[in-house]
């Protein structure tokens, strides 16, 4: 349907008539409401006196609350769980009935309870804090009146603070009142005043109207009655606003009857861990085998189930009964949105802190992506699950959405998967690949709510998986989550739960979750220290956990250790199978085909966590704590005591004993820092990447200070995990191997000791690390490490070394991981190729591990916009719009794994710096989406070159298997969907860079995008920065095509260095991520890249995440055999 243009008056005349009619027809006043004044007045009687009196809410306070609860006892019925046994129906629809401006009658039966002690009646209605909220005095002359504020003695020593909203709507205190009390104050009418308690909560509010005053004109009483007031103020349930193509609002829900029943039997309640608020009315879920568990109970006689886990396969799932369980992250009671959200007087939820321990139950998932589904409705998006993503990310996890089906390919680098009330169809290959994902190890966390299905999901109004089968009405059996979850023993109810403690049907009480959930650790490594992401600059002082224990026993409590690698062993030799030899052991040359060889010798200052790598928290390694101060340009290193360096009788003996056993202390790590991005004239390490560094100096003998000419963002990062961060030497060493002239032993020039590797050199290699180097063989093809006996880490390392044996061959190097000649294989784009990865799928999946992760590169196509036509961004864009990159999807699918990321753009998939909603997007659609991307390309070359001209190119790659499929999958495309003629070339490695630097070429295809820390800085500063653009990644011509253009997206990107509030800085990411998408294209980015390292089942404590090439080394020292 194509729309009409319609200038902005017409449109909101257009939208004020829609409006009006929905109106007219009942769409926006209708709800399905109980009569809850009729219900609640049978259930008095049947109650009596003693039993209301046992039942009103206690005083808003939270400790006086959990007093209450402690004295409150519950029924021992246990109850057979069946689908409707544990449910409360909700009666007919109704119409919802205002408040009126005078007291709200009490029921007959209510009044003939209390006629022996009846309570005054109030002159004013009290207001919600919600309506209060906005109001001011009145500026114009005023009728002058006196008010009361008296307060019932019902409720305990539970005084409120009084205060007058001034002309500016500001909150001036006047006075308080107490139980039993009353405070008279002269004011005038159109005043407002608001109470609150003590905490600071809002409790209500008052104002006098000219009415009030002819009715009294003696004076106004405000009667305070806390035991009715939360009823008062909350049984009317907001008007839910019906959104054409979507499900209603889940938190503004009906609010069903409140169903009360006498407590039999008594039962002593202890104090509960976690208050928890769904927000809006929950419903319950019940179990249909015994592989569920309950993990939340309502207190009512049926104990209606709330949350609930199961355990699937080698998987596990959590369902819940309500989706705002999920979204719900608040620190106080006015914050939360639901009809009966504010019925208890707790202002502490702690839905948060219940997620973290729930999730840890899931223990370390092999991936550390978690994804978000949006393509079936659900009531759960990426928006209001922004609380809930930030506690995700500080867990180390990253959030990322599913644009489109759920598919195997999607969930194949999965850890998590949030399913949050889905409306829309799930179809039966979906339900499938979830079931898959759950039952191979994967994490599940589902939503939903009975009742809102069976009310609402045949309302025209909503898009829905009955939308398009007219006549079938809404059951439990039809209900999306229901079909999903069937499998895991769990289903969603009819009916709404209610909690007679908490008197809610929003808010209940959860007790001994860790009891509950077996796997589940609740001590304090769980949580990050700190409510922020794990990439923000930190402002202050890191904690670091009490040494107890030997490190082995924290680790293990800690999130990233899986509990399938059992218990730890001691021993063994961990062979390593390498691909390329190494010429050189400096640590500052980082990870890539050389670096385990000889960087577990070292320790950084700080690295992230081994087992969790980027998608971990930051750690002390060397350094204990660390500030961050003026803006980001000054970083205070705290230095461990007590740290040596190794034992080598290997070192010349001029310096052997200045260096072997030394104290690490400042001087040390500011000479290895000076010597990594300063190193003399000769040495050609790439080092750690600081082009901001200033300068570096001691406070005193632990306290190591660095300065930065600016703040970036990047800078903690890079000091965790940046090529070359494991670097600290000892000072004499350094001084040593800087000296003018040659060594006299060997006669290589001291600069040259660590990049001239002989038997002789390798073993000068000094630093305070796990591993010592003992044996250097055969011009590098095989080397050889121990364990460093006295490693300041006790109890570490697990293994007694490592052989490191190079082949070459890669089908050598298969057969001789098959046969257990070595234990590991692979490292970047010598991982497993196609072939090998299926042949263990299916014949060897029992003895060995293949972890799919994101390369630290991803494949593109670079552009030479200095060429015509690649100089017109429409035919830069044609050439995007025309690739399928489903077609390249399914080219790199191997035994049900994916080879690839499907929706990329620049930054790292799954990262919170990747652009969301990518799959929508023109050029990374599917289906009818990717026939409309393939018109419109045709389009932009036709307006470009005129009708039907056409060009021809060539696409160069260099020779070599990795990169042998991209060129030729791109002229294919082109061919096909744009009818371009091209060619394909490959060339030698040294060619490839001599014509990529003088710019003779049409298209480049290769690895053009990477990162080390998963920091934006990696990949814009060679793309788009001019003083620091590489020839493999720069847009080539950028400032000639469009120099305006190239000019802010620079500017764009070295602001985003310098942002450190990191919701700003993902801001500023996705703005250059769409320009880059929809105006720039400089380069044609592919789907991210996958590698498949594998290794022997024998090894344990050994796992891999994103982009690993600069982290893993650390996972040496933690690592063990289960050899025989």
């Amino acid at each position: 349907m194509v729309l009409p243009l319609i200038p902005r008056s017409g449109y909101l005349i257009v939208l004020s008539m829609l409006l009006l009619t929905m109106l007219a027809v009942g769409c926006v006043t209708e709800q399905r409401t109980p009569d809850v004044e009729a219900t609640m007045e049978a259930v008095l009687e049947e109650k009596g006196v003693a039993s209301l009196v046992a039942s009103l809410p206690t005083p808003l306070s939270t400790e006086a609350r959990l007093d209450e609860i402690k004295k409150k006892t519950l029924p021992t019925v246990t109850p057979t769980l069946v689908p409707g046994a544990t449910i409360q129906n909700p009666p007919p629809a109704s119409t919802v009935t205002p408040i009126p401006p005078t007291p709200t009658p009490i029921p007959p039966t209510f009044k003939e309870i209390l006629d022996s002690s009846p309570d005054p009646i109030s002159d004013l209605q009290p207001m919600k804090c919600s309506d209060i909220e906005g109001m001011k005095s009145d500026t114009t002359t005023q009728q002058e009146v006196d008010l009361e504020f008296r307060m019932l003695d019902n409720t305990g020593n539970y005084p409120l603070e009084i205060f007058w909203k001034d002309f500016q709507g500001e909150e001036v205190q006047y006075d308080s009142v107490a139980p039993g009390t009353s405070i008279t104050i002269p004011t005038y009418t159109e005043h407002p005043w608001v109470l609150r308690g003590t905490n600071g909560d809002c409790v209500t509010g008052f104002i006098v109207e000219k009415s009030d005053v002819s009715r009294n004109p003696e004076g106004i009483s405000a009667i305070i009655n806390l035991s009715s007031l939360e009823k008062t103020l909350n049984l009317a349930t907001p008007t839910p606003t019906p959104r054409p193509a979507a499900p209603p609002s889940s938190t503004f829900t009906p609010t069903p009857t409140a169903t009360v029943t006498p407590t039999p039997t008594a039962t002593p309640i202890p104090v509960p861990s976690h208050w928890i608020s769904s927000g809006g009315s929950t419903g319950p879920l019940v179990s249909l085998n015994d592989s569920t568990d309950a993990l939340v109970i309502a207190h009512n006689p049926l104990e209606s189930s709330i949350v609930m886990s199961s355990e699937y396969g080698e998987g596990k799932v959590l369902a819940f009964g309500h989706e705002g369980f999920l979204i719900n992250m608040v620190s106080s009671l006015g914050d939360l949105r639901g009809s009966d959200s504010a019925t208890t007087g707790n202002t502490e939820f702690d839905n948060d802190d219940f997620l973290m321990e729930a999730i840890n139950w899931f223990g370390s998932p092999v991936y550390r992506d978690v994804k978000i589904t949006t393509n079936h409705n659900e009531f759960v998006d990426w928006h209001n699950l922004e609380a809930f993503r930030d506690v995700l990310v500080q867990m180390g996890y990253i959030p990322s959405l599913i644009e489109g089906e759920i598919t195997s390919s999607e969930l194949s680098d999965t850890g998590i998967l949030i399913l949050g009330n889905a409306w829309g169809e799930i179809n039966d290959n979906e339900i499938s690949a979830v079931h898959n994902f759950v039952e191979a190890g994967g994490g599940l966390i589902m939503a939903g709510l009975g009742w809102s299905w069976l009310s609402y999901a045949d309302d025209p109004n909503w898009t829905t998986a009955l939308s398009d089968k007219p006549g079938e009405e809404p059951t439990l059996e039809n209900y999306p989550m229901n079909k999903v979850a069937k499998a895991f023993g769990i289903q969603w109810a009819d009916g709404v739960v209610y909690d007679n403690i908490t008197d809610s049907h929003s808010i209940f009480l959860a007790y001994d979750l860790e009891e509950k959930l077996s796997q589940s650790a609740s001590s304090p490594q769980i949580a990050s220290p700190e409510r922020t992401p794990t990439r923000a600059v930190k402002a202050t002082p890191v904690p670091i956990p009490e040494q107890n224990s030997i490190w082995m026993d924290r680790y293990m409590t800690g999130p990233g250790y899986n509990a399938e690698w059992e218990q730890p062993k001691k021993g063994g030799i961990f062979r390593y199978g390498a691909s390329h030899r190494f010429r050189g052991h400096d640590p500052n040359y980082g990870h890539s085909f050389q670096g385990p060889q000889f960087l577990p010798t070292y320790n950084a200052l700080l690295r992230y966590d081994p087992w969790k790598g980027l998608n971990g928290q930051i750690e002390g390694d060397l350094a204990e704590t660390w500030e961050v101060q003026d803006g980001g340009k000054t970083v205070l290193f705290k230095l461990r005591e007590g740290v040596n360096f190794q034992n080598n009788p290997n070192l010349p003996a001029e310096i052997a004993s200045a260096v072997s056993e030394d104290s690490f202390t400042c001087e040390d790590a500011q000479a290895s820092l000076d010597y990594a991005v300063n190193p003399p004239e000769g040495v050609d390490h790439e080092g750690w990447d600081s082009g901001h560094f200033k300068q570096s100096s001691c406070v005193d003998n632990y306290m190591f200070k660095v300065e930065f000419e600016k703040g970036l963002a990047s800078t903690i990062a890079k000091f965790a995990g940046g090529r070359g961060a494991p670097n600290n030497m000892d000072k004499d060493f350094i001084e040593y191997i800087t000296q003018a002239g040659n060594e006299p032993e060997s006669g290589i020039l001291y600069t040259q000791l660590l990049h001239e590797t002989t038997p002789e050199t390798f073993l000068y290699g000094t630093g305070t690390g796990a591993f010592v180097p003992t044996e250097y063989e055969d011009g590098g093809w095989s080397s050889k490490t121990r364990a460093n006996p006295d490693y300041w880490r006790e109890g570490l390392p697990l293994i007694e070394g490592q052989d490191h044996v190079v082949i070459s061959d890669s089908e050598a190097r298969f057969s001789a991981l098959l046969v257990g000649q070595i234990d590991y294989f692979g490292e970047g784009s010598a991982s497993l190729s196609p072939t090998q990865v299926v042949t263990i799928k299916e014949r060897y999946a029992d003895d060995f591990t293949i972890m799919p992760t994101l390369h630290s590169w991803g494949k593109g196509l670079q552009i030479n916009m200095l060429r015509e036509p690649f100089d017109d961004a429409r035919i830069r864009m044609a050439m995007h719009l025309a690739m399928d990159r489903d077609d390249w999807d399914e080219l790199n699918r191997y035994a049900g794994l994916s080879g690839v990321h499907r929706y990329t753009l620049w930054m790292p998939p799954g990262s919170m710096w990747a652009l969301p909603g990518l799959g929508d997007m023109p050029g990374w659609r599917s289906g009818d989406g990717k026939v409309a991307d393939i018109v419109e390309a045709n389009r932009l070359v036709d307006e470009a070159l005129g009708a039907g001209k056409r060009f021809d190119f060539e696409c160069i790659a260099r020779d070599s298997d990795f990169y042998s499929g991209g060129c030729p999958y791109f002229v294919d495309q082109m061919n096909i969907n744009l009818g371009l003629n091209g060619s394909v070339s490959f060339i030698s490695g040294s060619e490839e860079r001599d014509r990529l630097q003088t710019g003779d070429y049409d298209l480049s295809f290769g690895s053009k995008v990477w990162t080390q820390i998963g920091d934006p800085d990696d990949f814009y500063n060679y793309h788009l920065v001019w003083d620091t653009q590489s020839y493999n990644y720069r847009g080539l011509g950028r400032y000639q095509t469009d120099p305006l253009l190239a000019d802010r997206l620079e500017q764009l990107a070295l602001l985003q260095s310098a942002e450190l509030d990191v919701s700003k800085r993902i801001t500023r990411v996705h703005e250059i991520e769409r320009i880059l998408a929809t105006q720039a294209m400089y380069s044609i980015p592919f789907p991210w890249t996958n590698i498949f390292p594998a290794w022997s089942n024998e090894v344990r404590g050994w796992q891999l995440y994103p982009h690993p090439s600069q982290n893993k080394w650390a996972q040496w020292e933690r690592m063990w055999l289960d050899r025989e």
